[in-house]
């Protein structure tokens, strides 16, 4: 079978990130709703030597991350989160950005 990027040409890199990214993210929401735990693994693990040759990865492709889905046995401490408007702006056509909602 072609690569994706062979399939699809007009589908650039970004646009393929991109959406690959919204299925990690519904994947990790649907493992949730149907009471998994999920965890994502990227960055370094993925470039190691043994994890590219049991996956038989070709030296031009990349792994993106890795998605473990299971049974939780134990939750973490429940985390206090920042309210939305401590870190969101708003485009205004006349005022230009301003803080929170």
């Amino acid at each position: 079978a072609l690569p994706i990027y062979a399939q699809a040409p007009w589908l650039d890199l970004a646009e393929r990130t991109v959406s690959a990214g919204c299925a990690v993210q519904n994947m990790l929401l649907m493992a949730t709703a149907q009471g998994y735990g999920s965890a994502l693994t990227s960055g370094k693990a993925l470039k190691a030597p043994s994890l590219r040759a049991l996956f038989q990865l070709a030296a031009s492709e990349q792994a993106l991350c890795f998605i473990s889905i299971g049974t939780v046995l134990s939750r973490k401490a429940v985390r206090a989160r920042p309210a939305a408007s401590a870190y969101v702006s708003t485009l205004d056509a006349e005022r230009g950005v301003l803080p929170g909602f």
